[in-house]
């Protein structure tokens, strides 16, 4: 559904915000994949900790730390190849920037 909205999604990155009157117009970030520049119409803060926002001097509640989630990276596949998925990230050597595509 975010594909066919035309979301594009960005992970992985440190960003510094660029904004006029707590409007973000802009994103800078650095990754693995370089520095790179975002424009866009609507930005949408995922960070779960609030960065975007906070860089761009928008309100904004942090909640106790009991009532916080932990972060996590672990995610699950099933019904892959495991070694045609190993071969090609050999032969390949992907970067994060390359996994959106």
């Amino acid at each position: 559904m975010l594909e066919q909205a035309g979301v594009r999604r960005v992970l992985h990155i440190t960003a510094l915000m660029l904004s006029s009157r707590a409007i973000i117009y802009s994103v800078i970030t650095e990754s693995k994949s370089g520095r790179q520049a975002i424009l866009a119409n609507v930005i949408i803060d995922c960070t779960g900790d609030a960065d975007i926002a906070w860089f761009a001097g928008a309100p904004f509640i942090k909640r106790e730390r009991e009532e916080l989630m932990c972060m996590t990276t672990v995610f699950s596949c099933a019904n892959i190849n495991k070694n045609a998925f190993m071969q090609n990230i050999k032969s390949t050597e992907p970067k994060y920037g390359d996994w959106g595509g």
